[in-house]
Parts: C-alpha cells; sequence; structure tokens
C-alpha cells in the first residue's frame, strides 16, 4: 500500500493567499519594485513581512481582548524575517526565497502566518492590475470608497462611475456576466470592491451582513418594479440595470436636498452603513496598495491629513504627564496601572460599553503652602478615562484613537479643530485634542 503523496512546497508570489492561526480571515502578501519571478510573477523573500505593506490585516485577531479583537496595521508585530524550514537554494537580493511550507511568526499573540497557496495561479496579480487600471478609469469614484465616510452622490455625483465600473467588473472575464454576492467575503481584491460600490449606490443595502444585503436587493426590487427572474444572489446586466434606475432616482432626490442628502452627509450615522464599516475599511487597504503603486508612476493623490502615533503621544497616553497643570487634575496616565501610581483618592468607576476601559472620578490631595500633602483631599471631582492594560494593550489604544483622529480628518477635508470627536472603524466615538498639526491625546467617549 503505498502512502499518500506530498507535494513539494511551492515558492510564494506575489498575490499568495495567507492565514493566521489568530484569525478566521484570509489575507494576501504584496510587495513592489524589480523583482525576479516564478511563474511569470513577482517571487517573494524572507524580508516581506512589512504590515500594511506586504501583508495586509487579517481583520480579527482570536487573541486580542478589545471588544472587536481588531488585527490592524499598526498593532501586527511580525518577526524580523520570515521561517523557511530549510534552508532555500535561490535567494532575491541576497534574502531566501519563501515558500508554502515558510512561517511568520507575529509577537503580538504568537499567532503563526503561513500561506493557504503560493499566488502562482496568477489569479490575484491578475485582479491587482484589472484594480490598477480600474483606478485609471476611475478615479474620483476611488476617493470616495477609499473614504468610509465620503458619498458617491454629494459634494460630487459619481454614482454613474460606480456603475460603470460594476458593468465594466461583470463584464470581464474573471467574472463572465455574473456576480455571486454572498460570496464576495474578502476572499479575493475584487469582492470587497463590489460591495463598496453597491453599498454606495444602494443606501438600504447593508453589505457588511449576507443576509442585510440580500434583503436590500430584494427591497430596491421591489420598489422599482423590478421582475420575480432577477435574482438578487447575483449581480447580472438585470440587477445591474435595476441597480442603475433606482440610483439615478435617488441621485435626484439628494440633489434637491432635505432628507436623502442629509443621509449621504451623514452616514456613518446610520446603521446599515456601521454595520458595512468593516468591509469597506477592509477594501480601502487593498485600495491604498494598488494606489501607492500607481503614485510610483507619477500620480500623487493623498488624504487630506493622515496622523501617526508619536513617541510623544503614546508617552502622554500611558504615563502621568508632568507638563499639564495639577488645576486640571492628573495628566495623561490612561493607563490604569499608571493612572493608580498617584495619589488620589477615587469617588466612583463607571465601566463603559469597551470592556478594559471604564471612567474613574476622583479627587485631588490637598497641598500646604510649601506644596506638601495636608493628608486630606479636595472637593473638586475629576474624570478620566482609563484602560486596564492587561486588557487593552497600549499599542491597541492608541491605534484606535490614531483611528479616529484620521477618520475626523477624512470627513472635515483636514480641517481639525483644537477639540475634534472622530468615529474608529469598529463604532466607537473618541474625542481628542490636536495642537500645532499634532494629535495630543484622545479617549473613547
Amino acid at each position: 500500500m503505498g502512502g499518500s503523496v506530498i507535494n513539494p512546497p511551492e515558492e510564494l508570489v506575489f498575490g499568495a493567499k495567507l492565514r493566521c492561526t489568530q484569525s478566521l480571515n484570509p489575507s494576501f502578501l504584496f510587495f513592489f519594485g524589480d523583482r525576479k519571478t516564478t511563474s511569470g510573477l513577482p517571487a517573494a523573500c524572507v524580508l516581506d513581512r512589512v504590515p500594511g505593506e506586504n501583508i495586509q490585516p487579517f481583520g480579527t485577531c482570536q487573541c486580542g481582548f478589545f471588544a472587536t479583537n481588531p488585527c490592524e496595521t499598526a498593532i501586527m508585530q511580525p518577526a524580523p524575517k520570515w521561517e523557511n524550514p530549510e534552508p532555500q537554494n535561490e535567494s532575491i537580493d541576497g534574502e531566501e526565497i519563501i515558500t508554502t511550507s515558510s512561517v511568520l511568526v507575529c509577537d503580538l499573540f504568537s499567532g503563526r502566518i503561513t500561506a493557504v497557496n503560493s499566488g502562482q495561479d496568477g489569479v490575484i496579480w491578475k485582479q491587482f492590475l484589472f484594480i490598477q487600471e480600474l483606478m485609471g478609469d476611475f478615479p474620483e469614484l476611488f476617493e470616495v470608497l477609499r473614504n468610509p465616510y465620503s458619498s458617491i452622490y454629494t459634494p460630487n455625483d459619481v454614482h454613474d462611475q460606480a456603475l460603470a465600473l460594476l458593468d465594466k467588473i461583470i463584464s470581464s472575464d474573471m467574472y463572465g456576466g455574473s456576480v455571486f454576492l454572498m460570496g464576495q467575503d474578502g476572499n479575493d481584491l475584487l469582492g470587497p470592491l463590489i460591495l463598496g460600490s453597491i453599498g454606495q449606490l444602494v443606501p438600504s443595502a447593508g453589505v457588511g451582513d449576507p443576509s442585510a444585503l440580500l434583503t436590500g436587493m430584494e427591497c430596491m426590487i421591489t420598489r422599482n418594479g423590478g421582475s420575480y427572474n432577477v435574482d438578487p444572489h447575483y449581480l447580472d446586466k438585470d440587477l445591474l440595470n435595476i441597480i442603475r434606475r433606482d440610483s439615478e432616482w435617488y441621485s435626484g432626490e439628494v440633489a434637491k436636498g432635505g432628507a436623502y442628502r442629509l443621509q449621504e452627509e451623514n452616514k456613518l450615522l446610520l446603521s446599515f452603513l456601521a454595520e458595512s464599516i468593516t468591509t469597506i475599511a477592509y477594501a480601502a487597504v487593498i485600495y491604498a496598495s494598488a494606489h501607492g503603486a500607481s503614485n510610483r508612476r507619477g500620480t500623487n493623490q493623498e488624504d487630506p491629513r493622515r496622523f501617526e502615533p508619536t513617541s510623544k503621544l503614546e508617552a502622554h497616553i500611558k504615563n502621568t504627564d508632568p507638563t499639564v497643570p495639577r488645576s486640571r487634575g492628573i495628566g495623561g496616565a490612561h493607563n490604569s496601572v499608571e493612572f493608580f501610581k498617584n495619589d488620589v483618592r477615587v469617588v466612583r468607576t463607571t465601566k463603559t460599553s469597551i470592556p478594559g476601559v471604564s471612567v474613574v472620578e476622583y479627587n485631588m490631595p490637598r497641598l500646604n503652602p510649601n506644596g506638601t500633602p495636608t493628608g486630606g483631599y479636595g472637593r473638586t471631582i475629576f474624570s478620566k478615562t482609563i484602560y486596564d492594560p492587561l486588557i487593552v494593550g497600549d499599542s491597541v489604544y492608541v491605534s484606535r484613537g490614531i483611528q479616529a483622529a484620521n477618520n475626523a480628518a477624512l470627513r472635515s477635508g483636514g480641517v481639525m479643530s483644537r477639540e475634534w470627536t472622530g468615529v474608529d472603524n469598529y463604532g466607537v466615538t473618541w474625542r481628542g485634542y490636536y495642537t500645532y498639526g499634532e494629535i495630543t491625546s484622545f479617549f473613547p467617549q
């Protein structure tokens, strides 16, 4: 009796599908620049491990402690190199290639990232090139889709571009005239793009959930007098014609002002978009990768403002900030361990909707004229939002706050007030402060 056949490891190329032991969602391997090719596709090496540039986030992390357990570029901690179980004879600029046997460990929660496939079938590479082509054809539309606060109907109506994009996708040889909508779950690059476009065109379609998407499609077909022969599960020419009819009507209503325009200008407040925000945000990461490549070809379209964590901000969030006047209470120290190193009397503690995050109200100690404590406490009640670092890590807290700040900047066109509010990609509202071009502090409300 012969044993089972073990296929030899395959070399990884651009578009290899990845998985992490701590997530149920897939990701893909990307890189840019001149490379040796395998099967006509750019090949990967052990250094292709940079979050956001080479590896897109996996969506959720099963070992995280935040309410939604996000896996995000800012908090991923991959090892310096992929590990090869056996030395490889081929290299790229002196660095070994990687294969379907290679492993990359994420040090955050010991996730093991491996390849589901090598990418040598060329599917993702072909889709990536197609997306670049679409970006060249519909640049204004992509700018909208990259921003979850934007609308294709206002202030600039580009819904006709969304219709043309969907028409071009379903007419391509990749789909042959019909796309099964219930299967667009992030397993390729075009799926999020299709769902994001439909979510913008048909406000009643909750693209973040298959059942909500199906219900929205059925309602749209009914109100447009659609035939029962039109299957809402499949995007084809017939369903696209009904979407076109519906969006033309909706575009006219938005142009008139009133409730429909208000709805488009405040989209994130609506429940259906709250459901789809994760899908659209994930798609935006994919667009950003393609966008980066097209920038190298000479275009230069950037977000109005893009904030990154700074060492000064991270220190303020975690540690007590002595530069904050005592009259304002304890400065910084949102980390609960650091906060309770201070001499305070807790009046009450209130849990928030986010596990590990609470609001503590407290009194500061009274001081003698020489600045020494009297042993008593003042009557003024101060308030501080704190997080338990064993439940919410420092990097997770900072990442979510920066996320909210960037969304606030996107919504305002890059104009930030000294005190701002923004919603992170998981629906949590944050309040923060902006001074001289920098985000100086923030906390979830």
